[in-house]
């Protein structure tokens, strides 16, 4: 009886350790996680900070000449009024972007809407031709098997397509490449799968990710180590 009861007690205080070294090993790794993600948020706000002082200085800097009266002549001033609009636009797809990050992270719910989808990725496409035209590219847009007009979150859905299509534009050329006579094809596929799923990529010649950067891809504020190396734009959004 007593051996029984020994026994028992072993079992039970085996079990007790266990959980408390199970739960040690879970604390211990969500620890570590944090600390991680503190360390991506404090490079994202290095990141951003940059990203947003760039267009800021452009549109202070052209908005300075026009009210100075440096700037004369029609043709002058709206090149600048476009430079303006430029500068300003990216800012709003900045800010769209971190506040739709932070309220899918948050968990909040987002407004969908009827959207026509093959108008709706001709037009975003239109909206960042001058982007890739600058960087030597060319964006090709395949709309294939998918339904006329769907419901989606809108704002989501520009928002990744979007930050796919920067990235390629942003890797499109290769190191020592010649501007003058490279150009890139960079190609965006929109197809459904089993009538209920949309499925967005894109192809490009850039050198992709490797392996190990893949497990951490849609991590929070995660960018690829050529990007940081090379001190490249973005805020792994």
């Amino acid at each position: 009886m007593v051996a029984s009861r020994r026994t028992a007690n072993l079992v039970i205080s085996t079990g007790i350790v266990a959980i408390l070294l199970l739960s040690f090993f879970t604390m211990y790794r969500m620890y570590l996680r944090a600390g991680r993600l503190r360390e991506k948020e404090q490079e994202f706000v290095v990141s951003i900070s940059h990203e947003l002082r760039t267009p800021i200085t452009v549109i202070r800097s052209a908005s300075s000449n026009l009210a100075q009266g440096v700037v004369h002549g029609d043709e002058k001033v709206g090149k600048y009024g476009t430079i303006i609009q430029e500068q300003a636009e990216r800012l709003s797809r900045m800010v769209e972007g971190i506040l739709t990050c932070a309220g899918l992270s948050s968990g909040n719910k987002v407004t969908e809407s009827e959207i026509e989808v093959k108008a709706f990725f001709h037009e975003l496409v239109k909206s960042i031709e001058p982007a890739a035209k600058k960087a030597g590219a060319e964006i090709s847009v395949d709309v294939n098997n998918v339904p006329e007009k769907i419901i989606t979150c809108a704002m989501t859905l520009r928002l990744v397509t979007v930050n796919l299509l920067l990235n390629a534009i942003r890797d499109v050329l290769p190191e020592e490449e010649d501007l003058l006579h490279y150009w890139s094809l960079i190609r965006l596929f929109i197809t459904c799968k089993n009538s209920s799923i949309l499925v967005i990529q894109v192809e490009d010649c850039a050198s992709g990710i490797t392996e190990k950067e893949t497990e951490e891809i849609f991590e929070p504020f995660v960018r690829g180590g050529r990007a940081v190396a090379g001190q490249k734009a973005g805020s792994g959004q």
